[in-house]
């Protein structure tokens, strides 16, 4: 009788589990992000979350700096970028702070790369 009660808890608890697991895998997965499809050599935008600016507020700093190119990839999410080194920032970063660079279609248009006044990562 007690070995029967005891398998009956056990079952419960692992059903239990289970649909907990379910439950914030669901979750998880609606707020997670797709990784972008970056290669090696390919042209990223930075975004300017981890950057300060000397810029009074952050409404008028641009919010993508670059196009810089992909050097090595590192580990599963992050990648070494060729970046100037008067920007004075760590050159490997997270997948997240990467935009792929999307080029014009428009015809006669050139978009002009754009950088910080004086870079500084407030990451470090």
């Amino acid at each position: 009788m007690y070995t029967h009660w005891m398998k009956t808890v056990q079952e419960k608890a692992r059903t239990t589990l289970e649909q907990t697991r379910e439950a914030i895998k669901k979750y998880y997965d609606r707020r997670e992000a797709p990784q972008p499809d970056i290669e090696i050599s390919d042209l990223v935008m930075l975004n300017s979350k981890s950057i300060e600016s000397k810029r009074p507020t952050r409404k008028i700093t641009p919010q993508l700096y670059g196009t810089f190119k992909v050097l090595e990839k590192i580990g599963n999410r992050a990648f070494k970028l060729d970046i100037p080194a008067r920007w004075k920032i760590h050159t490997v970063l997270h997948v997240l702070l990467l935009e792929p660079y999307k080029v014009s279609n428009r015809p006669n248009r050139e978009q002009l790369p754009r950088e910080p006044e004086d870079a500084e990562d407030d990451l470090e």
